[in-house]
């Protein structure tokens, strides 16, 4: 049986790339940066390079 384990995280940006940065935010408050995809196959849907 394969463990798993999940949390919610915010889209924090989207590079000219298509790479995704991740973030949850602390117990403080602040946001942190927790994670970032390889860089898409094609340009994200709404920039210059997708139209």
């Amino acid at each position: 049986m394969l463990a798993r384990d999940t949390a919610e995280a915010i889209v924090g940006a989207v590079t000219r790339s298509g790479t995704l940065l991740l973030g949850r935010y602390s117990p403080s408050g602040r946001l942190r940066l927790v994670a970032r995809t390889t860089p898409c196959a094609s340009p994200p849907i709404g920039t210059a390079e997708s139209r």
